[in-house]
């Protein structure tokens, strides 16, 4: 009976060491501001130009939740802040109160970078009608084309001949967008003839959340033609801080939680149809794109 007391008594005090430690680490985590591109869904959905339905507006995306759980176990806490893609590195640069900036590429500068938190295949996807054949960037040069802005800088030198905004040799058929949204609604557009540079998972989003705007079942062709997949990093003000982070991130890759978050927003996710574009601001956008 004593040796039971006891056994009581110290399984109590190992209870009340461990909460105490929980509430210690929430109570001492520093705040960390992470800026991330907008408008690039499934991978951040941060941006006010697409609506969740109730119960649903807590999906941050892919990239978003990567970050997020890292941070989680490294008993950080995550503040983030929604920036032009653009102008992620001006932003670090700038502003003191940003301490990282999310998905962009390496740079020989005097920040920390991660190790990639994302690796994105680019495709070439076509209407099916138009019976385009792609098998190489060269055969791009026919047709009308559409990309992310900056895109032209990631996918390999023969796209950056053809496209370069003031070199390129066919930049004036290539059109840049700063939000895919706006660049989805254009493929999908009655009459649309564009040949459209995104990865897969981002098209399969935007063809659900579309759906009931645009005839989307339409059959494509999918054209892997770009020679390599794009990484994307954090660049970290601090050392420290991005060693840790490359702690934790290596950790969710070895437990299951990278992949399970990317599951979670795959193809037959219902995560885009539980969001609707905000018909308000894709007027203003349309508007203001080109």
């Amino acid at each position: 009976m004593l040796n039971l007391t006891k056994m009581i008594k110290r399984i109590k005090i190992n209870f009340l060491f461990t909460l105490f430690a929980l509430l210690a680490s929430v109570a001492y985590a520093k705040e960390i501001t992470v800026g991330f591109g907008h408008h690039k869904h499934p991978y951040v959905m941060l941006d006010e130009y697409i609506q969740g339905d109730e119960g649903h507006e807590d999906h941050n995306g892919i990239e978003y939740s990567i970050i997020r759980q890292a941070f989680l176990l490294m008993g950080e806490e995550l503040t983030a802040k929604s920036i032009a893609p653009k102008n992620l590195k001006r932003a670090i640069k700038k502003f003191r109160r940003v301490d990282a900036v999310s998905g962009v590429k390496k740079s020989n500068d005097k920040y920390f970078y991660s190790d990639p938190i994302l690796e994105i295949e680019n495709i070439a996807i076509s209407k099916t009608s138009q019976e385009i054949k792609l098998d190489s960037i060269s055969n791009l040069a026919p047709f009308q084309i559409s990309s992310r802005r900056g895109s032209y800088t990631t996918l390999g030198r023969g796209f950056n001949r053809l496209y370069h905004p003031k070199k390129g040799s066919h930049k004036t058929s290539h059109t840049q967008y700063d939000r895919d949204l706006d660049q989805h609604i254009d493929f999908w557009k009655p009459g649309s003839e564009v040949v459209m540079i995104t990865n897969r998972l981002s098209f399969e989003h935007y063809r659900n959340l579309l759906s009931e705007s645009y005839h989307t079942s339409e059959e494509v062709t999918l054209s892997p033609i770009f020679p390599s997949s794009s990484r994307y990093y954090i660049a970290f003000r601090s050392r420290e801080l991005r060693n840790e982070f490359n702690e934790a991130l290596a950790t969710l890759k070895f437990e299951g939680t990278y992949k399970r978050i990317f599951r979670h927003y795959s193809y037959d996710s219902p995560i885009s149809k539980y969001h609707k574009p905000n018909l308000n601001k894709v007027e203003e956008l349309t508007l203001t794109t080109k």
